[in-house]
């Protein structure tokens, strides 16, 4: 969709949008927060914002039931993440390479390698 659009800063999602797809958001670089918890987005694709190096905060809100392998991987600067309570598993490689994660907000879910 908007994979590697190194001008994209954030993005807002209209009612109808439920999926945001496996690579959408891939290697877009300018994002540093994304909001999504006024959104109706209940499932995140693999991959959709991995490599978003200039990403630092993520609120996922309490909608969010799924997300995808390696969803935020190489996302380098992310520091803080703000999971749905409602994800029930963070899939393989979800924050691969997010070595600035600050915070520890994964003691509720199960991971799976």
């Amino acid at each position: 969709m908007f994979m590697e659009c190194s001008s994209l800063e954030n993005i807002v999602t209209g009612e109808q949008i439920e999926t945001i797809g496996a690579f959408a958001y891939k290697d877009c670089v300018a994002f540093s927060k994304i909001d999504l918890k006024n959104s109706n987005v209940r499932k995140i694709g693999d991959s959709a914002f991995s490599g978003c190096k200039g990403l630092i905060m993520v609120d996922m809100g309490n909608q969010i039931e799924t997300i995808g392998n390696y969803v935020f991987s190489g996302c380098s600067n992310l520091e803080e993440i703000l999971l749905s309570e409602t994800i029930k598993v963070i899939p393989k490689g979800a924050f691969e390479a997010c070595l600035k994660l600050k915070k520890n907000y994964f003691d509720k879910w199960n991971t799976r390698s």
